[in-house]
């Protein structure tokens, strides 16, 4: 059984604004956007035509998936892993996924999240979701953005670079190909009244790109050229390169 401070930090982090977290967590720079001037942009001006509708199929973002780069404020900063497990119930209109928080090899909590698949047609990667308790939402749901996405295949402990088979832009039929990589761009309001208004970015990876990914700057290098408009704030980027996972139990 996990320690119960461990588990309270945790809902913490989900119920306190980062400001306050991050003074009792870590001490950390707050995810400040707002004053910043970021503001929570619109879905048409981040999104790639690797999600045009006719081109993604928002179930092929079932699965595995592994946060290689985040800077999601309530995330407290002992937790170096994380684990999503998601499953799309497309016909149904909704989506839901655990969240395994790893702070050390086998000590992990799980953080159950639901939202709604995207009610527009032509925007398929516009989700809305938020922490969930007893498989019921809590609180109002925050647009997540799947703005862009990698397809294809990759050889043999392999990393980024040697992705093959098809990508962005290339005319293949709609859900015919795996995804990869996916950025994502939660707008996350105000958790608590009167406090900052928050956004997160997330870099997620399948598993089989673990073990190629070992270089840092090769991962913000891939955040980066996600952001080349200059809409997404990336400050206080968190990045689990594969030896970050291999200290996590995750890879041999």
């Amino acid at each position: 059984m996990l320690p119960h401070i461990v588990l309270l930090a945790l809902v913490l982090a989900m119920l306190m604004s980062a400001a306050t977290l991050s003074q009792v967590v870590s001490g950390a720079p707050v995810n400040d956007m707002a004053a910043s001037g970021f503001q929570c942009p619109a879905y048409e001006a981040i999104r790639t035509p690797s999600v045009a509708a006719d081109r993604f199929d928002i179930s092929s973002f079932a699965g595995e998936w592994f946060m290689v780069a985040t800077n999601e404020p309530t995330l407290p900063s002992f937790v170096k892993c994380s684990v999503m497990n998601v499953t799309v119930h497309e016909q149904e209109g909704w989506y839901n996924y655990v969240d395994l928080a790893f702070f050390g090899p086998g000590k992990s909590v799980s953080i159950p999240i639901k939202g709604v698949l995207s009610a527009e047609p032509a925007s398929p990667g516009l989700l809305h979701e938020n922490f969930s308790l007893f498989n019921h939402t809590v609180g109002k749901l925050c647009p997540n953005a799947i703005f862009n996405v990698t397809y294809g295949d990759v050889a043999p402990s392999a990393g980024p670079t040697s992705f093959t088979g098809t990508r962005a832009g290339v005319d293949t039929a709609r859900g015919s190909e795996s995804l990869l990589l996916a950025h994502t761009y939660a707008c996350l309001g105000h958790l608590i009244p009167g406090g900052q208004e928050l956004f997160s970015y997330s870099l997620l990876a399948r598993k089989e790109l673990l073990a190629g990914l070992e270089s840092e700057s090769e991962i913000r290098a891939l955040a980066a050229a996600a952001n080349e408009r200059g809409l997404l704030n990336q400050d206080g980027l968190r990045i689990a390169t594969a030896a970050t996972w291999r200290s996590c139990g995750l890879l041999p």
